[in-house]
This record gives structure tokens, sequence and C-alpha cells, in this order.
């Protein structure tokens, strides 16, 4: 079956439509800024993440309290790191 030239036509306008869309896409997403924004956002993601991780660990849920028993054990293993150091310099 022949294609009718129209139809050519508005094929190649629709593909070329789609390739500058993506051509933008692509210039967007290399510009500094914007790769700057998303390296900030994954950042601060992270940063987000890992301190609720410390909070859960060090504070309990249903009080809000602190967890004297974690807290010590972290204290006590820092002073000892502290200790180490100053006896190994």
């Amino acid at each position: 079956m022949e294609r009718k030239p129209d139809d050519i036509v508005k094929d190649i306008d629709a593909t070329r439509d789609r390739l500058v869309a993506n051509l933008d896409e692509i210039v967007d997403r290399l510009q500094p800024e914007e790769i700057a924004k998303r390296t900030l956002a994954k950042g601060e993601h992270t940063v987000r993440r890992a301190y609720q991780g410390v909070k859960g660990y060090y504070v309990d849920d249903v009080s809000g309290e602190v967890r004297q028993d974690r807290a010590a054990k972290t204290g006590v293993i820092a002073l000892g790191l502290l200790v180490l150091r100053k006896l190994l310099k």
C-alpha cells in the first residue's frame, strides 16, 4: 500500500517534533544549574535519611525521649577513641 505524500510529511513533522523535544530535554539536563539542583536535591535527601536513622536510634518513637542507654554507649565509645588517640600520639 502506497502512502500519501501528506501522510509522509505528517510523520516527518511528528518525528522532528519528538527529536526537538528530546534534544531540548538533553540540553536542559546538561545545564550546570540543573546538574547542581539535582545534586543538591540528592544530597538533601541523603542527609534527611541519615538524620532520621540517627534520630530513630537515639530517640524513642513513642515517648520522644532520648534513649539514654544508647547515648551512653556512644559516649563511652567516643571517650575511648579520644583516650586512644591521646595515647598513640
